[in-house]
């Protein structure tokens, strides 16, 4: 289940997420891994695919895999990690996958080719 918080429209937010128990709860989560699509198109089926990004999604989760959480929203957002936004890491496990939109251990280094 996540956490929140807002600067601006809190409780705008609150009543969103909390309209149902499974809002709060992360439906969906995958890195960018597409060295072809390289900047944002304002459509999410592509832009939660740029190389060097990752994206989430609160809620549901799409159709193809189950994730046993049922909820009234599906809602994805994605961050580009590279140094042009301000750069991020991924940890998972105390493991640091990624930093700045480069995958860091060797198994995962094939996924960093950029066209």
């Amino acid at each position: 289940m996540v956490d929140y918080n807002s600067k601006t429209n809190l409780l705008k937010l609150k009543k969103f997420l909390e309209n149902d128990a499974g809002n709060k709860y992360i439906g969906e989560f995958a890195f960018g891994t597409n060295p072809c699509i390289n900047t944002p198109k304002s459509n999410i089926l592509f832009d939660e695919k740029i190389l060097g990004s990752f994206h989430i999604a609160l809620g549901n989760n799409h159709n193809l895999s189950n994730n046993g959480n049922r909820a009234s929203i599906h809602w994805d957002m994605m961050k580009k990690m590279t140094d042009v936004y301000n750069g991020s890491k991924i940890i998972i496990d105390e493991e640091l996958i990624q930093e700045n939109g480069i995958f860091i251990p060797n198994r995962l280094k094939l996924l960093n080719k950029r066209k």
